[in-house]
């Protein structure tokens, strides 16, 4: 997908493909990516927030890695993210309660 770099409304229309507002906060599209160098947000590819953690994904620890990560990037507990799909699979779904799209927009781009 074409952005213009650093161009804040194309951040926020690519964005806006990503979150989904939820009656009690957002929905987010996360393509996670276990066994890497970081734990970082890398980018936005195919319609989904890029993750890379640095947790293997054996017994959850990649998910949990993924949850305390967008827990901290958002500043919201741990407990307000809950991963409502794609459990075992690179794509996955999080709900998060008690933020808007903005507040996500803004977490994402700093």
């Amino acid at each position: 997908m074409f952005f213009c770099p650093g161009c804040v409304l194309c951040l926020r229309k690519i964005v806006s493909a990503v979150v989904r507002p939820t009656p009690t906060g957002v929905e987010l599209n996360v393509r996670l990516i276990p066994r890497s160098r970081k734990t970082e947000i890398s980018g936005i590819r195919d319609n989904a927030l890029l993750v890379r953690v640095a947790a293997p994904p054996v017994e959850g620890a990649a998910n949990d890695a993924l949850i305390e990560l967008m827990a901290a990037t958002c500043r919201v507990p741990r407990r307000a993210i809950r991963l409502v799909g794609g459990e075992s699979s690179r794509h996955k779904r999080l709900a998060i309660d008690g933020v808007t799209p903005d507040q996500i927009h803004a977490a994402i781009v700093k």
